[in-house]
């Protein structure tokens, strides 16, 4: 169905299969997907807490956004060629991602590495091209989006409170901010995908629909998921509620 949406092209398809992974990649970057995403929690890392608040909730939203409305919709028949490759690359955000966020002690890169772990999950929607999993990427979308320009905000306060983002060096937040652990507990429920935040239901719905078409890289997924309910319990123990 989305494809017969797509389809009013002047394009011949030959073209449309060399033209796709070009602007694919381009607006890949800013996505940002693996392996050029790199530049990404650096940039978090690197910026005031207001500009990564913005490259978060809106930079990296544009990206995949223009895949959606550039990339797929002038060339559906080269999205319809190259998708499966992209459903590839997103396993790799997913887990690449998850597992040097769990490596991670600044709070920063933590959360930067998180960002380009879930816009995996974005990509994978994006990549099964049914109206299910688009819908759940595009509610990822937003919903990520507001989940993270929070989670930045909250290490922008707790830095000017405490002048460090090391998580070794931080713990027992709650009783001095105790509204900042609660925001900071939300946020890691709704990066975590827990029920009852719009995260759970746009990762179900990528996951519903991206069962049929994509069954390996829907595990790893959920698998993905796993690992950032570790990480985030970590930052939130270590940060909030462990010993100073």
């Amino acid at each position: 169905a989305l494809q017969q949406h797509f389809a009013n092209t002047p394009l011949s398809p030959e073209l449309q299969r060399w033209i796709f992974p070009l602007l694919a990649v381009g607006f890949g970057v800013i996505a940002p997907m693996w392996p050029l995403h790199s530049w990404s929690p650096i940039g978090h890392a690197a910026a005031p807490s207001a500009v990564s608040m913005l490259h978060a909730g809106v930079l990296m939203k544009l990206g995949s956004y223009a895949i959606i409305r550039l990339a797929i919709g002038l060339l559906p028949e080269g999205a319809h060629a190259w998708l499966p490759w992209l459903a590839a690359l997103c396993v790799m955000n997913i887990l690449y991602g998850g597992f040097v966020a769990m490596a991670q002690k600044d709070l920063k890169l933590i959360i930067g590495y998180s960002s380009s772990s879930h816009m995996g999950y974005v990509l994978l929607g994006i990549a099964c091209l049914t109206p299910l999993a688009l819908g759940g990427a595009v509610m990822l979308m937003f919903a990520h989006g507001l989940m993270t320009a929070l989670a930045f905000a909250l290490v922008g306060h707790v830095y000017d409170q405490t002048h460090t983002r090391y998580l070794p060096e931080l713990g027992g937040l709650a009783h001095q901010l105790p509204f900042i652990a609660t925001c900071g507990v939300m946020a890691a429920m709704a990066s975590s995908g827990l029920p009852g935040f719009a995260n759970f239901v746009a990762e179900l719905l990528v996951f519903a629909g991206a069962w049929d078409r994509y069954p390996i890289q829907t595990i790893c997924g959920v698998f993905g998921v796993v690992i950032t309910a570790v990480y985030m319990r970590r930052l939130v123990r270590g940060t909030f509620f462990g010993e100073k």
